[in-house]
């Protein structure tokens, strides 16, 4: 079982009921689940081991390029079963660049009766940065729909009535999905977007 010479080591962790342990870290630019720690240190009188979140490096693609965070959980041995350390992983903070994109979407969009929404953008790209949205509808239709941006970090939604004509300003971090929402089922409604973004793509 892990001691004080394990200390320093990095390594996966396996539960009694054989899943792997995990941790979300809620400090970094985004939040984001990992299994491989470093040992802190091994309190060998309550049984309690401190490990430091580590998270893997995309841009490197090597699962085994691993970034320190300012993050550490506490988890005691008794709901520890095994643990498979990590050979030979390399223990850094990478700098990579930002990925800087500016993009347009456009297209148009029916809901028919009986439905009730209509999705005109959707992506799971880790970006930041500010998009702004217009909608052109029939003049008696405005009233009919509202504009609804999903967020995936809280699991909000914001609603945004289309009571003018001027232009939606919404943030793209953690932003996953929009949806034209038609109030009345009944009725049909039929109308064009453009969406343009202005963000970046954070590498690792």
């Amino acid at each position: 079982m892990l001691t004080k010479d394990y200390e320093d080591q990095v390594v996966r962790l396996i539960l009694k009921d054989g899943n792997i342990f995990k941790a979300t870290s809620f400090k970094s630019r985004h939040p984001f689940e990992t299994e491989c720690f470093l040992i802190r240190h091994v309190n060998e009188s309550n049984s309690c081991v401190t490990l430091q979140l580590l998270k893997s490096c995309q841009a490197c693609r090597n699962d085994y390029v691993l970034a320190p965070l300012d993050e550490e959980v506490i988890i005691n041995k008794q709901y520890i079963c095994g643990y498979q350390a990590l050979a030979n992983p390399s223990i850094r903070k990478c700098k990579h660049p930002f990925i800087e994109i500016h993009d347009c979407v456009s297209g148009a969009f029916t809901i028919t009766r009986g439905f009730t929404e209509s999705i005109i953008w959707q992506s799971n790209i880790i970006s930041d940065g500010f998009a702004s949205i217009d909608l052109w509808l029939e003049r008696g239709e405005r009233d009919l729909v509202e504009l609804r941006i999903y967020y995936n970090d809280i699991g909000r939604d914001c609603a945004y009535p289309l009571i003018s004509t001027h232009s939606i300003q919404f943030s793209l971090r953690n932003c996953t999905l929009i949806k034209v929402i038609k109030k009345e089922e009944s009725k049909k409604v039929h109308g064009e977007y453009k969406i343009k973004m202005d963000h970046e793509i954070v590498m690792n």
